[in-house]
């Protein structure tokens, strides 16, 4: 495993954790929280239907980051325990479970590629034939 330090955040891990921007999300999903507490939202349902969405979807988005955060940093404090009773057999168990946890990283980080204003949206694929036509 690689271990690189960011120069945003100073983060050690593989991955930065920047490239998420948790800080940015709790904040927003804290100021959302204080716009639905606001009375006069529900006047207009309309926004407060669009509020509630984004308040969701950024929780949706959230959650599987802390989750495994709190796996990562589970699993190094059960190694570091292991290594310091020089227990193989857990270090060895926890290294095995690291594996799924850099596959669900791959992923998370491949979503944020795909984290534009549209991209949750539905596309339309269109192939049609080139130069050479149908009979090509």
């Amino acid at each position: 495993m690689r271990q690189t330090t960011c120069g945003r955040c100073s983060s050690v891990w593989p991955t930065c954790w920047c490239v998420f921007d948790e800080q940015a999300r709790l904040a927003r999903i804290a100021a959302l929280q204080e716009d639905t507490a606001d009375p006069s939202l529900w006047n207009d349902p309309a926004r407060a239907q669009a509020l509630l969405k984004q308040l969701s979807d950024l929780r949706t988005e959230l959650a599987p980051w802390q989750e495994l955060r709190g796996r990562l940093e589970e699993a190094a404090m059960l190694l570091e325990l292991a290594m310091e009773e020089g227990d193989e057999v857990v270090t060895a168990e926890v290294l095995t479970s690291l594996a799924p946890i850099r596959r669900e990283m791959d992923d998370l980080e491949f979503r944020l590629t795909l984290s534009g204003p549209y991209d949750r949206a539905n596309a339309i694929l269109s192939i049609s034939a080139g130069a050479g036509g149908t009979d090509a």
